[in-house]
């Protein structure tokens, strides 16, 4: 046998036709080009993801209840209905399926709301549970999503990873967008969809005979739109894009008409299908709150939303580009987008909130981004990381002094008090007229399964209420409304000690569970510790009478569908 000589051993003929065709170097360059690709842009997502999931436990967002905005309680509720209709077995209609929920649950706001990212929270409770944490944790999946895209868009434009890194954090450091990552609202998805149509719009352009990007932008407008109506202002980008670069041939390609076409056929049915709950409720119901709102006040709240610093950069950014003749059509659309946010705000019903102006914050950072690059910033790498690191210095000092706190959860013990009493089982409860959106969304979060109370409000069955609250009472006194339940029984009334503010409606119900000790028994006293503080003392009055269960009586049933049936066209 030969012996084994290492200067005349050669491998195989295949192995070596093989690392001929790929050898190191290139095998080395195409994981590097993935890289800079798709994994650097996954691991930026992943390390935004871990920036607002502490910020939220920083706030306490993770551990107070759904009660931070009043429309909160209701966006829970109606992904928790979408979750629990697909895990149903699809055994009733959707519609009656809604109804029957809502009169368990009534907090919902399907209809008044478009039903988009209901439908996505609802496969993602479906998936990780319907607990606070994991409401919160899609919505620190949205965030990341819109900061990972300001950190893509810019690293395109040859930002440097620390710069584009920065570039992106200003994002999650505005206060309005801290405050909102702790809500689960629909305002930052709007954000995030709002900015994909923006920049598949821009790439439209950019290659106007590829389809691709003209469907990209209609479905992602759609999106933004079927998610909350203030979403709209994307239906504006097209229009800004054509009148802005004058190019009027755009009118003559056909995929600029398909556009629209693809949102009509998307957004229309919801539309004509709701289109009658606008006026039930609404500000188009009687006197709106909101007065008529000059455009500056518009301007202003949304240049307090963003701070001086970003506003003055963009400024000076548009400016430098505009003298130096180094403007585009990528940099006039992101100017255009702000300001299509406001004019569209400004013309409808609503007052100048600054959640509203989100969907504008990403847009101006990329003007300041890509300005600057314009210009040459990004060219010297010291200057490059520079800039976006100084304003992410002042972000964080401006989000120091403006970073909010949330207290405890108060309704918990509550909640779980009454939930391990089998007595209580399935029983209809008149809640608290000072949480009851709240208290709706934390008896379902820790409810054993759904419907297992029968939740009255009573806003619903006390008084008379529209879009922004009780008209009036049903009731002049409390023994008239004794009458009612003596008729009509419910098994336990639950009172908030440490109201400050008693209105007719409390006095209503504390003078039922007092001037008759024969129809109610006073149950139980529960408190909510929040550290060495009680921040929560309720009394939770049980009936005397046969308890009636969720076979509650039809009037509380009518009162409480009442705004449904004006919707559907039947008398009150």
């Amino acid at each position: 046998m030969a012996s084994h000589n290492p200067s005349t051993y050669s491998e195989p003929v295949e192995i070596e036709r093989r690392r001929a065709a790929f050898p190191p170097p290139v095998r080395m360059r195409r994981f590097w080009l993935f890289y800079r690709g798709r994994g650097e842009t996954l691991l930026a997502f992943l390390g935004f993801f871990l920036v607002v999931s502490i910020l939220q436990r920083l706030t306490g967002g993770v551990a107070t209840s759904f009660g931070l905005f009043p429309d909160e309680p209701a966006h829970y509720i109606s992904s928790l209905l979408l979750r629990d209709y697909l895990a149903s077995g699809f055994h009733q209609t959707p519609l009656a399926f809604a109804v029957n929920y809502y009169t368990a649950l009534p907090y919902f706001a399907v209809g008044y709301w478009p039903p988009a990212f209901y439908v996505i929270g609802g496969i993602w409770m479906l998936l990780f549970g319907v607990q606070r944490a994991s409401a919160l944790a899609l919505i620190a999946v949205v965030v990341a999503l819109l900061a990972a895209t300001v950190f893509r868009v810019t690293r395109r434009h040859g930002a440097n990873p620390v710069a584009a890194g920065a570039w992106a954090l200003l994002v999650l450091l505005i206060p309005q967008a801290i405050r909102s990552s702790s809500m689960y609202m629909l305002d930052l998805p709007v954000a995030l969809f709002s900015l994909w149509a923006l920049l598949e719009e821009i790439r439209y352009f950019q290659t106007p005979g590829r389809p691709r990007h003209a469907i990209g932008y209609a479905l992602c407008a759609s999106l933004a739109f079927l998610i909350k109506f203030s979403g709209g202002f994307v239906f504006l980008l097209p229009v800004a894009l054509v009148a802005g670069t004058r190019k009027w041939s755009l009118l003559r390609n056909k995929w600029f008409w398909i556009q629209p076409a693809i949102v009509v056929a998307l957004c229309g049915p919801w539309i004509l299908y709701t289109h009658r709950l606008i006026f039930v409720g609404l500000p188009s119901e009687g006197t709106a709150v909101h007065p008529h709102v000059a455009l500056g006040a518009f301007f202003l709240e949304f240049a307090r939303v963003a701070g001086p610093v970003l506003v003055t950069c963009a400024v000076a950014g548009m400016l430098l580009a505009a003298l130096k003749k180094r403007w585009n059509v990528e940099l006039f659309m992101y100017a255009a987008a702000p300001v299509c946010v406001v004019l569209f705000l400004a013309a409808t019903p609503v007052g100048a909130n600054g959640r509203y102006f989100l969907a504008a914050i990403a847009p101006l950072i990329l003007l300041i981004a890509c300005s600057f690059e314009r210009l040459g910033l990004f060219k010297k790498r010291a200057l490059g990381t520079a800039l976006p690191a100084i304003l992410l210095a002042a972000g964080a000092i401006r989000c120091a002094v403006a970073f909010p706190h949330y207290p405890p959860d108060r309704l918990r013990p509550l909640v779980q008090y009454v939930n391990a009493n089998p007595n209580w089982s399935h029983a209809s409860i008149l809640l608290p007229p000072d949480c009851e959106g709240p208290a709706i969304a934390e008896f379902a979060e820790y409810a054993p399964h759904r419907p297992f109370h029968t939740l009255l409000r009573p806003s619903k069955i006390l008084g008379i209420s529209g879009w922004w609250g009780i008209k009036q009472s049903r009731y002049a006194t409390s023994a008239e409304f004794e009458r009612t339940l003596a008729r009509n029984p419910i098994d336990l009334i639950i009172t908030d000690q440490l109201q400050t503010t008693k209105t007719p409606v409390d006095h209503i119900i504390l003078g039922a569970v007092q001037k008759f000790p024969n129809d109610w028994r006073h149950a139980a006293v529960v408190k909510s510790p929040c550290g060495h503080r009680v921040c929560g003392v309720w009394d939770i009055y049980a009936s005397k009478k046969a308890p009636k269960g969720p076979a509650v009586d039809p009037i509380f049933r009518k009162r409480t569908l009442n705004r449904y049936k004006r919707w559907r066209g039947h008398p009150k």
